[in-house]
């Protein structure tokens, strides 16, 4: 039940009970406020209560009792609250109220719960039953008080967590008959108890006995102020034994304005609502398994020694946290168990408790760890299924072929994070036939030709991100992806340098890459050319706002190949080398390329137009579509070459190419184009603005904006083609004239065009 469901009740059953409106000529029952403190050995609570009668008559009265408290431990509570009281012939008062409570602990954390009561209060007797239900979160954990325990030789996550309790409490209470009933004095005292609980917890229950000495209309002038002194003394096991001792004082709130005083009974009917002072909260220390890389970690084992290491590692068992201390140099490749996880001394690794997702930084005991060998066509460290390295340093300083620093073959579900892999010649991370591997903030080096830092085949579902990943040496791949999908590739740093390098391949693999900042450095020859991410049957995969540049001779920023339907989308393009490219797409039809800002940095005079650098080289990719990317080109190339490749839907895009010779855009043997929206500039003698060349029919040319500079430049240049529009386009400074048509052509159409 709500809040306000339960008022909304409370409201609907009161409403009907037999009352009037309070009569503005002689209420018997006035509003007042009573301000008090309660004060105990740790504890000082300050309390303010408003009485407000809403109705009543000569002996029933519905009431508003509105309070708050505050202690010198930073709580704060209000209460909202709504009560009936009826006076009976045979000298008791019945009551029955609900408040809406609102409380911030001490760990500034906020709860709410629903209080309901009754009351029978009598001449020498009262009886009262209160019920506390929590609404709305029961439970915050407490700031800064997650931990790592390693007692017990296990590992534990400990969190503190605050937890609102529901529960009750009923007393019995009794007048001390030292003064007559009909006096300005009267001391009773309470007897009862209370129980509250909350899930996982400790229950807080315990018996509880109260004193109040009270004096009415201790101040003459003001007749129905009050003044009570008050005792209480509980105890629980949760909370040990606790007493308080307070002083009230209420002052009233409007003159007294009957005949007579108030009887015993009717002045009982302004008593103060007993309830539990404030929500009941407690503090707990909840214990759950760690996890890292998915498992579930049971123990600690160190190591030291290579000789030993593997026979250590065997004797550990599933599920053990298995350090490595100083430099530890093996002869023989070392295989970790399944579920085991092998760290370093020293390093700060993330743990997630097993029950509540919540992650903690575990600085792990010890001093720095490096495993290393010089072993042959073989890996220093295997990984088996569901296992997980973690912060240490691995190298393998072998310099024969296939001499890799980690391997992961034939398993699936295992994690390498935030450690420091390196080879010689060979793969710093070799994964092969494996599945659903984590990849994650790791340093993967690897130098030597033909070398490989991050080498995977065949590994399906897995996540390679904010790696950093790089390789050194003639044709060396830095992150190399064979036949896998379902790849997540984001956040990593990856480069190689070395002629014909490539920094990150996927070959025959599909996925996502995004986020990344991928380069390379070096040349190509023309042939075996250096690429900064290069794609081939890779069909449907997303590259999607990653920082991409090559630099040397003929190096491509993306080079896309035999990839169907892939989405290239918001990156960073450039290239600075001779005839480097921004984008190069073959055989990739029905693809997207969208938002990209494309730059090429080659300014070298008489390469010629196939030869010099280009923003966007595209070749039969028919069905794509090219929309609103930003290209600058700075040497004798095009900002777009678009070579037969049908269907073609170019617009939005800006094109500004800065050089002799140059064209913005150029369609050859493209036919049943669409070009429209686009703005062009050229800058530099021989340029053109649009090219239609061989046989790029049935195209349209609308709605763009054309600029061109530079002598013998034309703004549109058509050549050989059939059934071409060219309607309704900005020709800057020529409108129609700015069209310029040679070879065989037929039903070219311009019209519309404005300077």
């Amino acid at each position: 039940m709500t809040a306000r469901q339960a008022l909304c009740l409370a409201a609907t059953a009161l409403s009907s009970l037999p009352l009037s409106p309070v009569r503005a000529e002689q209420p018997k029952w006035g509003a007042s406020v009573d301000s008090g403190i309660k004060a105990s050995e740790n504890r000082r609570i300050g309390e303010l209560d408003l009485f407000l009668p809403v109705a009543q008559d000569d002996r029933n009265l519905l009431f508003l009792d509105l309070r708050t408290n505050f202690d010198n431990l930073s709580q704060r509570e209000g209460n909202f609250g709504l009560g009936y009281r009826a006076m009976q012939d045979d000298g008791w008062n019945l009551g029955i109220y609900g408040f809406f409570d609102r409380r911030r602990s001490s760990e500034n954390h906020y709860f709410s719960q629903i209080t309901t009561g009754i009351e029978a209060l009598g001449p020498d007797f009262d009886a009262r039953i209160n019920a506390y239900i929590p609404i709305g979160n029961k439970s915050h954990e407490v700031e800064n008080s997650t931990q790592v325990d390693l007692s017990g030789g296990t590992i534990q996550i400990l969190s503190g967590m605050e937890r609102v309790y529901h529960g009750g409490d009923a007393e019995l209470g009794w007048r001390v008959p030292i003064f007559a009933a009909d006096r300005n004095a009267e001391m009773r005292i309470y007897g009862g108890g209370y129980w509250f609980d909350a899930e996982s917890s400790e229950s807080v229950a315990g018996p509880r006995a109260r004193l109040e000495f009270r004096l009415y209309d201790p101040i003459e002038a003001l007749p129905g102020s009050r003044v009570t002194f008050s005792g209480e003394l509980q105890r629980d096991d949760a909370r040990g034994t606790q007493h308080f001792f307070g002083l009230k004082l209420r002052i009233p709130l409007q003159a007294e304005t009957t005949a007579r005083r108030l009887s015993p009974q009717e002045r009982r009917m302004t008593d103060p609502l007993v309830r539990d002072v404030d929500i009941v909260t407690q503090s707990a220390t909840i214990s759950e398994a760690a996890t890292l890389g998915g498992q579930t970690l049971s123990g600690v084992t160190t190591i030291t020694d290579g000789a030993t290491a593997q026979a250590a590692i065997n004797a550990a068992g599933a599920g053990k946290l298995i350090v490595l201390n100083g430099t530890t140099t093996v002869s023989s490749q070392l295989t970790l168990g399944q579920g085991q996880t092998l760290s370093s001394g020293g390093s700060v690794i993330t743990l997630t408790g097993s029950s509540s997702g919540k992650s903690v930084s575990f600085s792990v005991p010890g001093s720095s760890g490096t495993l290393t060998g010089s072993l042959a066509g073989t890996s220093v460290l295997a990984l088996s299924s569901n296992s997980t390295l973690s912060g240490l340093i691995v190298e393998n300083t072998n310099t024969a072929d296939d001499s890799n620093a980690v391997s992961a073959v034939g398993i699936s579900g295992a994690s390498i994070i935030g450690a420091t892999l390196t080879s010689a010649k060979g793969a710093a991370l070799r994964i092969e036939n494996s599945s659903s591997m984590t990849v994650n903030k790791n340093t993967l080096r690897a130098s030597g030709l033909s070398s490989s830092a991050l080498s995977v085949d065949n590994a399906d579902d897995s996540t390679f991100s904010n790696n950093t990943i790089s390789a050194t040496g003639w044709h060396g791949t830095a992150f190399s992806l064979l036949n896998s999908s379902g790849l997540n590739v984001t956040g990593n740093t990856v480069s190689a340098s070395g002629a014909g390098a490539t920094a990150l391949r996927m070959d025959q693999s599909a996925g996502t890459v995004s986020g990344n900042t991928i380069s390379t450095t070096g040349d190509g020859d023309g042939t075996t050319n250096a690429y900064a991410l290069w794609i081939t049957q890779g069909g449907g995969s997303t590259v999607s706002n990653n920082t991409v540049s090559g630099s040397g001779q003929y190096g491509t920023a993306l080079y896309v190949d035999n990839s169907a339907a892939i989405t290239v989308s918001g990156n960073t393009l450039t290239a600075s080398g001779y005839a480097g490219r921004g984008i190069q797409l073959y055989n990739s039809a029905g693809s997207t390329i969208a938002n990209n800002t494309v730059t090429t940095n080659d300014t070298t005079t008489g390469t010629g137009f196939y030869t010099s650098a280009t923003g966007l080289f595209m070749e039969n990719s028919a069905n794509t579509k090219i929309t609103d990317n930003t290209i600058v080109t700075k040497g004798e190339a095009a900002g777009m070459n678009l070579r037969s490749s049908n269907n073609l839907t170019v617009s939005g895009n800006k094109i500004t190419t800065i050089a002799n010779q140059a064209i913005g855009m150029v369609l050859t043997g493209s036919a049943d184009g669409t070009i429209t929206g686009n703005t062009i500039s050229t800058t530099g003698t021989s340029s053109h603005g649009i090219q239609l060349f061989l046989n790029a029919n049935n195209a349209l040319v609308e709605n763009n904006t054309v600029t061109v500079s530079g002598s013998s430049a034309n703004l549109v240049y058509v050549s050989n083609g059939n059934d071409i529009r060219i309607i309704n386009n900005k020709l800057t400074g020529a409108g129609n004239s700015g069209v310029t048509s040679t070879g065989s052509i037929s039903n070219l159409t311009v019209s519309g065009n404005t300077p």
